[in-house]
C-alpha cells in the first residue's frame, strides 16, 4: 500500500477599510404645544365647564388639504384645556396655519370628523343630564399666541316640562324621542336618527306645587305621539299626553306646559239612574264614566252641548280639558192592545172573518213625552179551534159538522200585554154518502224480465149539511195482495225475472169501510236461452316422467304433459243471465308442450329425457319444466350413482433404491411406473399419474427421470437421498445416494 500525503495551506486575507462621515447638526423646530380656552361660561348645562371635561379636536391645513391631527383628546384644567396625553398634543410650528374643529363631550370613537356620533343617555340624574349637552366649535383664524379662544354653540336642545299642582311628583319620562346624531364639523350639519325611544328626565327644580323636568334632545317636534308619565317615587305612574306640537330649537331651552288635573261633571237625571266618574283628573290621563239605569229605563247616551258624545254607558275618553256631559235615559209607558173581527158570526157552511188589531205606548226622554210608538200584535187561536184556521189576519171556519153552534178566541198580543175578540159559527146537521173505490194499475202487463207497475187508488163519497150537498170527501184505501215472484210496497208493485216458461199474475185490492175493489196485473211468460262457451281455461298442468329413475349406465325416460281445463257458458232468461253452466275435462297436451332442463348428464329433447352414464359416485337429478299455454309445472328424474374402484401402482425398478456415486459427481438414472387402475360400473381403465421429486440435500438436483450429484469438495463420504411423491394416492418410492470422499489436496500459495 502506497501512502499517501496531503498538504492543506489555508491562506485567509482580511482587508479591513474604515471610513469617517462627517454629521451635520440641523435645528428642528418642533413647534408650539396649542392650548384652548372658551370664551364665554357655557350659558346652558349649568353655565360652565368642570375640571376633568373633554373635547375632541381636529386640526385641518387647508393649503394641503390634509387631517393632521384627529380627535385628540384635551380635557379641562379648571382655566383651559390641556392634551390629555403627550400623543394628542397639537404643536403648531411657525408658518402653519389650521383649521380647528372642535367637539364636545369628547368620544375616542370618533375618529371620522364627517361622522362624529352622539347620543344622548337617560336623564333622570344631573350628571346624565350634562353629558346629553352636545357643542361643537370652529376656529379658522391664523395661530397668534398659541392659545386659541373657542366659541361653543349648542347643537341640541332642552325641553322644560313645568307641571303644576304637582302633589309630590318627582319622576318624569318622555316616549317616542329621537336620541342619536352624526355631525360632520367640518360643514357644521349633522342628522338624526329615526329610531325612538323613552327616556327619563331630570327634576330641574321644584317650587311649591311646581315642578320643572328638563331633558337635553336633538331638534324634533314634540306632540301629541310623546305622551310624558310623571309618578311620585315608585307609584302608579300618570300618562299626559300634549294637546299641541312644540318644535324645538337649537341651543334653546323651551317650555312646556301641562295642566296638571281637569275637572269632569256630570248633570244626571237622578230619576232614571246613577252615574259614576266625575272629578279632577291629570292632564292626559283616561277617564271613565259609567251610567247605571234603574229598573224600567234605559241609557240613551252622553250628550254634551246638546250633541251626542257617545251611546255606550261606559263613555272612556282622554282628559284634555274641562268637560260637562249630561245623561239622557229613556222610558215607556205601558202598551195597550185593540183587537175586532168583521164579521163575529158565521154560518154552519163555514165563511171568514176578518181581523183588525194595533198596540201602542208612549216614550219619555228623562220624563218628558217624546213620541208614540205602534207595534203589529201577534194574532193566534187560543183555547178550542177546532173546525177553524187562522192565515194572517184571516179566521176561516170550515164546514160545521156539529148541530151545536162552536166558538174561537182570537187573541192578539204584543210586548206581554194580550187582548181578545170571540168568532161564533152557527151548528148544522152533516150525513154523508157510501165510499165509491177505484184501483188502477200501470201498465197492467208487466214483461217476463221484470219490472213496477204503480198502483192508483181513489175512495170518494158526498157529504150533506141539513140535505145539501156541500162537499165530496176523499178517503186513502188500504191495498193488499200476493203472489210468487211479486211484491207490494206501498203503492208499487214489483215483479222480478220471470224464469219460468208460464205467465203469473197478481190481485191487487183496495178497501176501505167495507167497501173494495180490484185490479189483476200480469208478467209474461219467460224464455231461455243459452250463451256460447268460452275458451278453454287451464287451471293446471301436470307432468310425468316414466321411469322417474334411470340406471347408473344411463337411458331415456319418457315425458308426457297433461292439462285440467274448464269452460263456462251464462244460461239467460228474458235476455237476463241468471245461472252459470261449467265444464271441465283433462286432455292430454304432451305434443304441444315444450320442455326444458339443464343438469350435467343429461338431455333434453322433444318429450324424452337421455342420461348418459354416471361415472361419478354420487346420486344426480334433472328438473324438467314444461310449459303449456302460459302455466308451468316442474318433474324431477333420478339417476342413480356408478360403483367404482381405483387402484394406485407406484414402483421404482428394481436395484434403483441405492446408489453409490464417485466424488466427481454424476448422474443417475431413474425408471418409475406411476398409474391407477380404475373401474367404473364393471368397466376397467388405466391412467397415468404424476409425481413429485425432492432432495433433503443442496448437492442433489432431482429429477423424474434422472437426478444429477454435485462433486464432493469434502475428503468424507457423504450422503443423501431423493423422495417421489405420486399425486392423488401421495405414495413414497425413495433413493438413497452415497457418495465418495475426496482423494485429493490442494496446496495453496
Amino acid at each position: 500500500m502506497n501512502n499517501i500525503r496531503a498538504l492543506i495551506i489555508l491562506i485567509t486575507i482580511v482587508f479591513f477599510s474604515s471610513c469617517n462621515k462627517e454629521e451635520e447638526n440641523t435645528e428642528i423646530d418642533i413647534g408650539h404645544t396649542v392650548t384652548f380656552s372658551v370664551a364665554q361660561s357655557r350659558s346652558t348645562q349649568e353655565g360652565t365647564f368642570d375640571a376633568g371635561d373633554a373635547i375632541g379636536i381636529f386640526a385641518y391645513e387647508p393649503k394641503s388639504q390634509q387631517m393632521y391631527y384627529q380627535n385628540s383628546k384635551y380635557v379641562f384644567d379648571g382655566k383651559v384645556f390641556v392634551p390629555a396625553t403627550d400623543a394628542d398634543n397639537i404643536r403648531v410650528s411657525s408658518g402653519t396655519d389650521y383649521d380647528f374643529y372642535v367637539y364636545y363631550p369628547y368620544n375616542s370613537a370618533n375618529t371620522e370628523i364627517t361622522s362624529i356620533s352622539h347620543v344622548i343617555p337617560d336623564q333622570s340624574n344631573k350628571e346624565d343630564w350634562q353629558a346629553a349637552d352636545f357643542m361643537t366649535s370652529t376656529y379658522t383664524d391664523p395661530v397668534v399666541d398659541y392659545n386659541i379662544t373657542l366659541n361653543f354653540k349648542h347643537r341640541y336642545a332642552t325641553l322644560q316640562v313645568i307641571v303644576t299642582d304637582n302633589e309630590g311628583i318627582n319622576q318624569a319620562k318622555i316616549a317616542n324621542v329621537q336620541s342619536a346624531s352624526h355631525f360632520d364639523l367640518m360643514k357644521g350639519t349633522y342628522t338624526t336618527d329615526k329610531t325612538l325611544s323613552t327616556k327619563g328626565m331630570y327634576l330641574y327644580a321644584t317650587d311649591g306645587n311646581i315642578s320643572k323636568f328638563r331633558i337635553t334632545l336633538p331638534v324634533q317636534s314634540i306632540s301629541e305621539s310623546n305622551p310624558i308619565t310623571i309618578s311620585q317615587g315608585g307609584q302608579d305612574a300618570i300618562l299626559m299626553k300634549a294637546t299641541a306640537t312644540v318644535q324645538l330649537e337649537e341651543g334653546k331651552i323651551q317650555d312646556y306646559s301641562l295642566g296638571y288635573k281637569k275637572t269632569i261633571s256630570i248633570n244626571n237625571y237622578d230619576t232614571g239612574g246613577s252615574v259614576s266618574g266625575a272629578g279632577q283628573y291629570v292632564l292626559g290621563s283616561t277617564c271613565i264614566v259609567s251610567a247605571s239605569p234603574k229598573s224600567g229605563y234605559t241609557f240613551v247616551g252622553w250628550y254634551e252641548n246638546g250633541q251626542l258624545v257617545s251611546s255606550s254607558a261606559d263613555y272612556s275618553f282622554d282628559v284634555l280639558k274641562d268637560r260637562t256631559l249630561e245623561t239622557r235615559y229613556s222610558s215607556y209607558g205601558n202598551w195597550t192592545v185593540s183587537v175586532s173581527a168583521n164579521p163575529t158570526t158565521l154560518e154552519a157552511l163555514g165563511g171568514t172573518s176578518t181581523i183588525s188589531s194595533v198596540a201602542s205606548r208612549t216614550l219619555y226622554i228623562n220624563g218628558k213625552s217624546s213620541s208614540t210608538e205602534t207595534g203589529t200584535p201577534t194574532i193566534s187561536l187560543s183555547g178550542s179551534a177546532s173546525g177553524f184556521t187562522l192565515s194572517g189576519n184571516k179566521v176561516t171556519a170550515g164546514v160545521n159538522e156539529s148541530s151545536t153552534s162552536r166558538t174561537v178566541t182570537v187573541k192578539a198580543t204584543y210586548s206581554g200585554v194580550s187582548n181578545t175578540c170571540t168568532i161564533t159559527q152557527k151548528g148544522g146537521n152533516l150525513t154523508t154518502g157510501d165510499w165509491v173505490i177505484t184501483v188502477t194499475a200501470s201498465p197492467e202487463i208487466i214483461a217476463a224480465a221484470g219490472g213496477t207497475s204503480t198502483i192508483t187508488t181513489k175512495a170518494v163519497r158526498d157529504v150533506y149539511l141539513d140535505g145539501q150537498k156541500v162537499k165530496t170527501e176523499t178517503g186513502t184505501p188500504d191495498i193488499s195482495g200476493s203472489a210468487n215472484g211479486f211484491t207490494l210496497s206501498g203503492h208499487t208493485v214489483t215483479a222480478s225475472n220471470n224464469i219460468t216458461a208460464a205467465e203469473r199474475s197478481i190481485t191487487v185490492t183496495a178497501s176501505l169501510d167495507g167497501k173494495k175493489n180490484s185490479c189483476v196485473i200480469k208478467q209474461q211468460a219467460g224464455v231461455q236461452t243459452l250463451g256460447n262457451w268460452s275458451e278453454w281455461t287451464n287451471n293446471s298442468l301436470k307432468i310425468t316422467a316414466q321411469p322417474s329413475v334411470l340406471p347408473a349406465t344411463g337411458g331415456t325416460s319418457k315425458l308426457t304433459a297433461s292439462v285440467n281445463r274448464q269452460r263456462s257458458r251464462t244460461v239467460y232468461w228474458n235476455g237476463i243471465a241468471t245461472t252459470t253452466e261449467t265444464a271441465r275435462e283433462d286432455a292430454d297436451v304432451t305434443t304441444s308442450t315444450s320442455f326444458s332442463g339443464s343438469s350435467s348428464g343429461f338431455s333434453v329433447s322433444v318429450a324424452s329425457v337421455t342420461a348418459s352414464e354416471n361415472t361419478s359416485s354420487s346420486l344426480r337429478s334433472i328438473v324438467v319444466t314444461g310449459r303449456y299455454a302460459g302455466i308451468t309445472n316442474t318433474v324431477t328424474i333420478t339417476q342413480n350413482a356408478g360403483t367404482m374402484n381405483e387402484e394406485y401402482v407406484f414402483e421404482l425398478s428394481s436395484g434403483q433404491q441405492v446408489n453409490l456415486v464417485e466424488s466427481s459427481g454424476g448422474i443417475i438414472s431413474h425408471s418409475i411406473s406411476s398409474y391407477v387402475i380404475r373401474t367404473v360400473n364393471g368397466k376397467e381403465s388405466r391412467e397415468d399419474v404424476d409425481f413429485t421429486v425432492s432432495a433433503n440435500v443442496s448437492w442433489i438436483t432431482p429429477g423424474k427421470t434422472s437426478s444429477s450429484v454435485a462433486a464432493n469438495p469434502n475428503t468424507t463420504q457423504r450422503n443423501g437421498t431423493i423422495t417421489f411423491k405420486q399425486n392423488g394416492s401421495n405414495k413414497i418410492l425413495q433413493v438413497t445416494v452415497t457418495q465418495k470422499k475426496k482423494n485429493s489436496v490442494d496446496i495453496e500459495n
